[in-house]
């Protein structure tokens, strides 16, 4: 996604955000938004410091932009974001004081297949579906999914976030100030035009007379009569009778009654007041304008995400929803205008695990309890369900079509099996997305073949290294295979069974040309050794089971049990 990040002489440092789940970026250009600062010093380079920041310490690098005709180029090739936790950039405004700069960078590589996104399209696409609800279970990817749809469709929805579990423990009336501050920064990130009308000093002046009458007279009475000596002691006279003045109007107001006006300042110190239901105050207004602003100049859709409602506290959350749909309905206001909700957004979208939320409302409330009928005012049509593991599947076809024409797409079948039983994440398969390959086994191959562990594992090395990586450790993929896919009711077909003849082969001791045994599930197994040419590793061939008495019969084939202890001896080993 394109993001911005502006600069000036005074404030000259500031971190850069980037997609921590896929970690990229790629600076793109660093405009001068007043260039008449440069006209003086004719500068043709800026320089900045990047500081990178990781769990290691602290990495500093200058980097250099070249003009070229009206912005600056990045000339320094930018580094691999490895391990880097935060990006700060500093700089250097010696040769441009007065300017202001803003540094253009995109943050995501990887683009999801357009097939992925149709689903939400179309839902989106409808112009009745101004209330979303987005709905998949917690550590699906949900955030990670609408973060590549948007970036795909920059040109049509301008994207404003904000994340309640922020500030889930503040009180109803500061949540809707802090959903404020961050709408508001976000709009003055995004460049919006803030007003500022100035008049003259005649037209000022005239309007002050007609507000201010009773004080203009005085004034004038006083400075007239303060040029005699004789009339000057008369002064205090003045003030006198503008004090009876004031005292007899206060009098007559409060012997007048107007049941109109009194609605009319009810109605008001309702509008100002900060979590009213019926709150529209200054900076409300200021919001609405803004957005309506960004609409017209950008001629794209305006999008509310409210995300992370997954990762609040259950004591919080039906509060904190509450406080969101007091603003979320269909308002008409000034100059008879409606909006959808109080601030004007074309379209919310609420992020959550709507079975999660139920099962905390029945907790809470009982089971008797209409869940639907409190729900369905955070939507306007019907909830949109993700389906993760479709997504992830057209994201493993990917990876399978590079290795279409050899055996190593049969391997790929462990990668299925974790998608199928929704073991993987969105995130997780976006990055074995970006990273994975089969070339990944190292090059110093020892052709004493006991002697190198990565060569005897050969076809599996990176996809159990990528799956290692994506679950932390070895302990914690040990533990989801041997609970997950042991108990799991997968189909054993015949991709499965080259699974298990190659990871039989990879943790026995003998090699090509040679009698191999292992005991799996209680069976005392023998086979021949076989190196397959197409993947660079060994596969284990006419299997014979070893009874007690030392016959050789056929062997009937793995099952499930079998699958996971080999994949966890061969995760052993690695």
């Amino acid at each position: 996604m394109k993001r911005k990040v502006r600069f000036t002489s005074a404030n000259n440092e500031k971190p850069i955000p980037f997609f921590p789940e896929a970690p990229y970026i790629k600076l793109l250009s660093l405009d001068v938004l007043n260039e008449e600062c440069l006209k003086e010093s004719q500068t043709d380079t800026i320089t900045a410091t990047f500081n990178f920041i990781s769990s290691k310490g602290e990495d500093k690098r200058d980097f250099k932009f070249k003009k070229e005709q009206n912005f600056y180029k990045p000339i320094t090739i930018f580094p691999e974001l490895k391990d880097v936790l935060k990006i700060t950039i500093k700089f250097d405004f010696t040769n441009a004081v007065d300017c202001e700069l803003e540094l253009i960078y995109d943050d995501i590589d990887y683009k999801l297949p357009s097939e992925a996104f149709k689903e939400f399209d179309d839902h989106i696409k409808n112009e009745f579906n101004r209330k979303m609800f987005f709905s998949a279970p917690f550590g699906k990817g949900k955030s990670t999914f609408l973060e590549y749809f948007f970036e795909s469709k920059q040109d049509k929805f301008e994207i404003f976030k904000v994340f309640p579990v922020n500030y889930s423990i503040a009180s109803n009336k500061d949540i809707f100030r802090y959903i404020k501050v961050d709408v508001l920064l976000q709009l003055i990130s995004k460049g919006v035009t803030f007003e500022k009308e100035e008049f003259s000093n005649s037209l000022l002046a005239q309007q002050f007379a007609i507000n201010n009458p009773t004080s203009i007279i005085k004034s004038l009475l006083k400075i007239g009569l303060s040029l005699n000596k004789e009339t000057a002691p008369l002064t205090k006279v003045v003030d006198e009778v503008k004090d009876l003045f004031q005292k007899f109007e206060a009098f007559k107001k409060s012997n007048i009654t107007d049941d109109l006006d009194k609605a009319k300042t009810y109605i008001e110190n309702l509008y100002e007041e900060e979590g009213s239901i019926f709150e529209d105050d200054f900076h409300t207004q200021l919001i609405r304008q803004l957005v309506e602003q960004l609409e017209v100049e950008n001629k794209k859709e305006t999008v509310l995400i409210i995300d992370d409602l997954d990762r609040m506290d259950p004591e919080h959350i039906f509060r904190i929803l509450n406080v969101i749909s007091a603003h979320y309905d269909s308002y008409t206001l000034e100059d008879n205008k409606e909006f959808h909700n109080k601030f004007g957004f074309d379209k919310i979208i609420l992020v959550a695990d709507i079975n999660n939320i139920k099962s905390i409302y029945e907790h809470r409330f009982g089971k008797n309890v209409d869940f639907d009928g409190y729900i369905n005012k955070f939507y306007s049509n019907s909830i949109f369900k993700f389906d993760s593991k479709r997504v992830g599947l057209l994201l493993l076809e990917e990876i399978l079509n590079k290795y279409r024409r050899n055996d190593y797409s049969a391997s790929l079948r462990i990668l299925h099996i974790f998608n199928s039983l929704e073991l993987l994440s969105l995130r997780q398969i976006i990055k074995l997305s970006n990273s994975f390959s089969f070339n990944e086994i190292p090059l110093t191959r020892d052709k004493v073949f006991n002697e190198s562990r990565f060569f005897r594992l050969g076809l599996y090395t990176p996809i159990l290294i990528a799956l290692k990586d994506a679950f932390h450790s070895k302990e914690n993929l040990i533990k989801i295979i041997d609970y997950d896919v042991r108990n799991s009711r997968i189909e054993i077909d015949s991709s499965i069974d080259f699974i298990c003849r190659h990871l039989l082969a990879s943790i026995t001791s003998t090699f090509e040309g040679k009698i191999g045994y292992y005991k799996l599930s209680g069976q005392q197994l023998e086979f021949n050794h076989k190196h397959n040419f197409a993947t660079e590793g060994h596969i284990a061939e006419e299997i014979k089971k070893v009874t007690d008495d030392g016959q050789k019969v056929d062997f009937t084939g793995f099952t499930r049990n079998d699958l996971s202890d080999l994949l966890i001896e061969n995760i052993k080993h690695l």
